[in-house]
Order: C-alpha cells, then sequence, then structure tokens
C-alpha cells in the first residue's frame, strides 16, 4: 500500500494552489485531508447522538412491547446493526467523494443528493434530493408535535394551565424562527452539546422513574396484544429512533478528519443502543400497554416525569435546527440562492418553517404519523440508500482503477464512471455482497410493510381536527381531563398515591372503550381537582354503561352534548344541557335532572307523548327540578302546582326516598297508571311515578 496523503483545507475553502484538482483526484486515490477549522470525530459523535436520541427513544417502551418484548429486542438491535452499518457507509461514500472529486472539501450545501449523483447519476441527485427534503421536513413536524405537548404537559402540571398545546407548536416556531437563519452544524455546536447531555440525562432519569414505579404498577401490569399489525407498527417507530442518517454527510464534511468518521458513528451507535434497550425494557416492564404514545406521561413521580419533559424538549429544539439545515440548504440549491446570509435566504427558510408549522397544526395523531414517517422517508434515508450507494460507488471506483492500470483511461481523464448492477456484482466480495443484500432486504420489507399499516391505520382511525379548526370551535383551551399522568394498570387507574386525581381521565376512558369493557357504574362526584369534565362526557356515548351514570359536575353555559346511550339510570345535578329532545329520547328506567332548564311547555309536550301506548315503557321515576317552570302555563291541562287537594290524602311509592305525597293521577292509553306532582313552593320540583 503507498503512503496515505493528508491534504490540508484552509479556511477559505481553498486547496493547495500547487496541486490540480484532476491530477489530484486521479493520482492519489488513497488520500484524505484535513479541515483546520473543524470539529473533531468525538464532537462528531456527540452531533450524532444530539440529532438521533430523544423523540425516537420515549416511544420505543411501547413500540417494544407492539412487537414483543424478545422480537422487540431483536428489532433494536438489527435496527441498531444495519443503520449503524450505513452510517459508516455513509461516511466512506462521502471520503471517496473528497478524495475523487476535490470540489466537495469546500462548504457543499447538499451532500447527500450528490453522493446520489456520483453513485447513480443526475436522475438520482433529483429523486433523493426530493427525498430528503421530505424526510427532513416530516421529522420537524414530528419534533414540534412532541416539543409542543411537552410545554402543554408542564404548564398543566406546575401551574394548572390548561392551553391547547396547539398553541406551542406556533410559540416554539417563533423561538427557533432566527436560529433556523444558520448556515451549517458548525455554527451551532454548543447547541449539539446540550442536545446530547440532555436526552441522555433524561435516558436516565426514564429508567430511575419508571424502575421507582415498578412495584405499584407492574402486578397490574398488561402487556400489549402481538399482532402483525402492531408489530410492522413497531418497526417504524424503531427505524425513527435510529434515523439520523440525512444529516450525517454535512456533519463529516463539518469534521477536521472526515475520514475519522467511522470512530463518530461506532462510538455514538454503541451508546445510543444500549440506552435504547435500557429504556425501552424498563419502560415496558413498568407500565405494559397504560403507555400512550410516549413512555413520559405514565411516570408516576412528577419532579422525575416533568425534569424529562424539560430534558427532552431541551434535545429536541437544537435538533430541529439540526434536521432544518440541510432541507433549507437543498430548497436554497433548488431555487439557487447565493450561499450568504440574505433577504433571499431570510424569506426561504422563513416560508419552509412557516410549512413546517402549518402541518404540525394540521396532523395530531402522534404516534401513528411517527410510525408512519419511520416507515417511508426516513427507512429510505437509513436502511436503503446508503448501502446502494456504497455498492455502486465502491464498484465504479474499482472499475476507474482497473482502467487506469489497464491504460483504456488516461490519468487526466475526468472522473465520470458509474457502475451497471453487473459491475456491482463483478467488483463486490460476495460475502459483503450478502450482508448488504439483507440489510437492504430488512429495510425495504420493514419499510413497505409498516408504512401500509400505518397509512391503513391512519385513515381507518377516529379522525382529529385540524388545531385551526379546533380554535374555531373551541377556543384555546386544552383538549384534556383529570391529570396529567396516564397511570399504569389494566384501565389506568392505579397510581402511587391511592386517588386517581392524577390520571388522566380521559386515558382511562378510551382504554375502556378501546377494550369494549362493561361498565355498570360512573359517578362523576367531586371534580374540584379535575379540570374539564366537559371534554370528559361526549366519550359516554362510547361507553357501555349499564346501570347508572352520575354526574355532579357543573359546565359553562355553553357546554353541549346530545347522549345517545342511556343506562337504566342518570341523575344529572347540572342538567342545563339536557334538552327536551334528549328527555324524548331517553329509554331509562329512573331519570334525576337537577338544575335543568325545561320549561312547562317542554313537560307538557313528554307527559302527552308519554300517555301513548309503548311510550316511555321503562320508565319507573322521573324528578326534575327546573328554573323555568312556573304558574303560567299547563301540563296535560293543569296549572302548576299540581297536586291533589281533596280527601284522602295519599302517598305513591317505589321504596326509599322515591315517593310523592298526594299525587295527581295520571292515566296512559293502555291502562297503565302514574303518579303526578309539581311542587313550586321551594323550588320548582316536579316527580312522575309509574
Amino acid at each position: 500500500m503507498g503512503t496515505k496523503k493528508v491534504y490540508t483545507v484552509n479556511s477559505d475553502g481553498k486547496l493547495p494552489q500547487k496541486h490540480s484538482e484532476t491530477s489530484m483526484a486521479s493520482s492519489d486515490s488513497s488520500s484524505t485531508y484535513h479541515n483546520s477549522h473543524g470539529i473533531s470525530w468525538a464532537m462528531a459523535a456527540v452531533f450524532i447522538v444530539g440529532d438521533m436520541m430523544g423523540a425516537g427513544m420515549i416511544s420505543l417502551p411501547l413500540s417494544l412491547g407492539r412487537a414483543g418484548l424478545i422480537a422487540g429486542v431483536v428489532l433494536i438491535l438489527l435496527a441498531s446493526l444495519f443503520s449503524g452499518y450505513t452510517g459508516i457507509q455513509l461516511g466512506e461514500n462521502w471520503e471517496m467523494m473528497q478524495i475523487r472529486w476535490p470540489k466537495y472539501r469546500t462548504h457543499c450545501r447538499r451532500p447527500y443528493p450528490e453522493m446520489a449523483y456520483r453513485a447513480l447519476g443526475n436522475w438520482a441527485r433529483q429523486a433523493v434530493a426530493v427525498c430528503l427534503v421530505v424526510s427532513q421536513f416530516l421529522i420537524a413536524c414530528v419534533l414540534l408535535l412532541i416539543s409542543a405537548e411537552n410545554f402543554t404537559n408542564l404548564l398543566n402540571t406546575f401551574f394548572g394551565l390548561h392551553l391547547d398545546f396547539c398553541i406551542f407548536i406556533v410559540a416554539i416556531a417563533l423561538v427557533l424562527w432566527p436560529f433556523s437563519m444558520l448556515q451549517s452544524p458548525m455554527d451551532f455546536w454548543q447547541l449539539a452539546v446540550i442536545s446530547a447531555l440532555s436526552s441522555t440525562v433524561a435516558a436516565g432519569l426514564i429508567v430511575f422513574g419508571a424502575s421507582w414505579d415498578m412495584p405499584v404498577c407492574a402486578p397490574h401490569r398488561q402487556m400489549p396484544a402481538l399482532t402483525a399489525k402492531q408489530f410492522t407498527l413497531s418497526y417504524g417507530t424503531i427505524v425513527f429512533a435510529f434515523g439520523g442518517h440525512g444529516a450525517f454527510p454535512t456533519i463529516q464534511h463539518d469534521m477536521a478528519m472526515p475520514g475519522q468518521f467511522n470512530k463518530s458513528v461506532i462510538s455514538s451507535y454503541i451508546l445510543i443502543t444500549l440506552v435504547y434497550l435500557a429504556v425501552s425494557i424498563t419502560g415496558l416492564m413498568a407500565y405494559g400497554d397504560s403507555m400512550v404514545d410516549t413512555v413520559i406521561p405514565s411516570i408516576q413521580l412528577t419532579w422525575v416525569a416533568q425534569t424529562i419533559n424539560v430534558l427532552i424538549t431541551a434535545h429536541i429544539l437544537p435538533t430541529i435546527i439540526i434536521v432544518l439545515s440541510p432541507l433549507s440548504q437543498q430548497v436554497e440549491e433548488w431555487i439557487r440562492i447565493p450561499n450568504q446570509f440574505g433577504g433571499r435566504r431570510f424569506l426561504v427558510r422563513t416560508i419552509v418553517l412557516l410549512l413546517v408549522c402549518f402541518t404540525a397544526l394540521s396532523v395530531l395523531k402522534l404516534g401513528l404519523f411517527l410510525d408512519l414517517v419511520g416507515a417511508t422517508t426516513i427507512t429510505l434515508m437509513t436502511m436503503v440508500l446508503p448501502s446502494i450507494f456504497w455498492l455502486f460507488m465502491q464498484a465504479s471506483h474499482k472499475k476507474r482503477e482497473d482502467g487506469l492500470k489497464a491504460g483504456t483511461i488516461l490519468p487526466n481523464t475526468p472522473d465520470v464512471e458509474t457502475a451497471s448492477l453487473a459491475d456491482v456484482w463483478y467488483y463486490t466480495p460476495k460475502l459483503l455482497l450478502a450482508f448488504n443484500l439483507i440489510s437492504l432486504t430488512f429495510g425495504l420489507v420493514g419499510g413497505l410493510t409498516s408504512a401500509w399499516s400505518a397509512i391503513e391505520a391512519l385513515i381507518f382511525s377516529e379522525q382529529v381536527a385540524p388545531c385551526y379548526v379546533n380554535w374555531f370551535r373551541h377556543g384555546f383551551t386544552a383538549e384534556v381531563a383529570g391529570g396529567s399522568v396516564n397511570c399504569c394498570g389494566v384501565f389506568k387507574n392505579i397510581t402511587h398515591y391511592g386517588g386517581i386525581e392524577q390520571c388522566s381521565i380521559l386515558s382511562s376512558a378510551r382504554e375502556l372503550i378501546g377494550r369494549n369493557i362493561e361498565v355498570e357504574e360512573v359517578h362523576i362526584v367531586d371534580t374540584s381537582e379535575v379540570p374539564d369534565v366537559d371534554k370528559l362526557m361526549p366519550l359516554f356515548n362510547q361507553m357501555n354503561i349499564t346501570q347508572k351514570i352520575v354526574c355532579l359536575q357543573k359546565f359553562p353555559s355553553n357546554f353541549r352534548l346530545k347522549l345517545d346511550k342511556f343506562p337504566e339510570e342518570i341523575l344529572l345535578h347540572y342538567s342545563c344541557w339536557f334538552t327536551i329532545d334528549q328527555l324524548l329520547d331517553c329509554t331509562c328506567v329512573r331519570i334525576e335532572l337537577w338544575g335543568s332548564l325545561l320549561s312547562n311547555q317542554d313537560m307538557d309536550v313528554f307527559f302527552r307523548k308519554s300517555k301513548k301506548s309503548g311510550s316511555f315503557s321503562n320508565l319507573c321515576w322521573l324528578q326534575i327540578e327546573s328554573k323555568k317552570t312556573d304558574n303560567k302555563s299547563p301540563i296535560l291541562g293543569m296549572i302548576p302546582p299540581i297536586e291533589r287537594h281533596h280527601s284522602p290524602r295519599m302517598r305513591a311509592s317505589l321504596g326509599g326516598d322515591s315517593n310523592i305525597l298526594n299525587p295527581v293521577r295520571v292515566a296512559k292509553e293502555d291502562g297503565t297508571i302514574g303518579w303526578l306532582k309539581l311542587d313550586l313552593a321551594t323550588s320548582s320540583t316536579l316527580k312522575f311515578l309509574v
């Protein structure tokens, strides 16, 4: 082997004048170079950790459960192995490009598409440029959603402020706006250090918090059901967690010694894989399938959960900037923006950030959206394209060397050779080719099946209105009810603290709905510490409540709800929202409405219908206390108060407190007898017994 030469790139990005690019590229194929103002391989490893470890990590415990503990661990290890290998391939590709084509030693706006061009031709450059833009764009959307959700949880927990997390999508985008103008990761290496440190500490706290909860939660844990669909969805999340490859060439290009990028990849991947396994296994063993989207809301030590929120957010915000860098540079290259700060760059990067913000406001299904992104663009950029580029670039390099040795290619001839599939087969060692084919199969098959499952789930799952639509409908209050913790256990109602005040009531209700569990009684009694119960009430129509609903909650004046399903009994203390139409549709055996707004005319309509044969066949007791009843309008031809005035005095009773003193007899068409009384003495209270 010949001596490896080192070429130094000056601060202005120029090569030494005594060598031409053509001669250097052709004669010194083993050369490398030194960028005197670049970052070290250790700092590049920090960039990789900061780029990858965070948003995907907090979703891994649930994905591990979807795949099954053993199969999930194997899937994480395979994803680590193959994506680490493709990361090394990217490094070798870029180093080869800088040796063969010295123009890449100066600032390069779009290293990934240029790699595609040198491997496969101009068509690949354009296709990969589009793929890179879509990939980085979607990653930025996911990160923006997660950080907004984290800020919402912080305000909920510490200040009791329930603002819609959509507001924070806009607020965070505004904060990131000036930072998005920076040219390359070298301009914000301090943010990368903060990002890597915060995510590493957050991982340690997740393990600590889950271990703390394990004695209480693990005995009530239920593992997610294992299905082929859930397994394929887990692939998308796991690949997303390892999906930072779009920024790898940019990071390597800014290194002092790009040839040492392999060290950066290997060291960072060892740390990342160990952290991912610790977080996912501990989280799954503690909480099982009680987790929703991420593990953070399941951690019941409030200070731990919210510290993790802060740290993950501190990781995500710089990562968004790092992710936006290659995206913005590619768009600038398309529209020929000068490689310097100016008005046109400012405008383009502002528009890019606005589009990211708008997409995040439009797509609110974080879990499924993350699965889809991981299964599509991330799989291509991480598992598929690096190996294809490497195979073709290695083959074209060896093909050119053979041509130089044979004299069919002159030394000063421009290096424009590309390889064919036959060249790849001929020049690639067969064991190495087999390993690459296995890696490609893992990426292609896993990505296609996971993408199909994610698209199907997005189409057929419950639709969620975009943020801007909800702002017009409901204002800026949060769509949450209860505490900020997804409590553990089968029904998400197990806590360290005995009560369920900390628990997210909506999560518990949706769990009951998802499992189609029959619920005998629902009591909402003391809700002083459970805000926004009005968001919970619509879920009653989806729940299978069979015997009783008791609600003592006071609702805002603009609250509206139509119950479509009725148990045997309902007791509503603030029932101003319960209209005459709902009363006419009600199939309950017992109805008690307090604080009602039903008028004399409404009650007259009800009782005239009740007299018809077959109407309200289940009803045994009706009691209504209303602010709108008076002594001016008749009910069944009688002016209130309505009661029996002549002897003998009598009492109709169903037992207990279900009795009426001196009621009026009301006969139905089928001969059934009912007893009615409307008292105006203290409060306008109507009682009707059948």
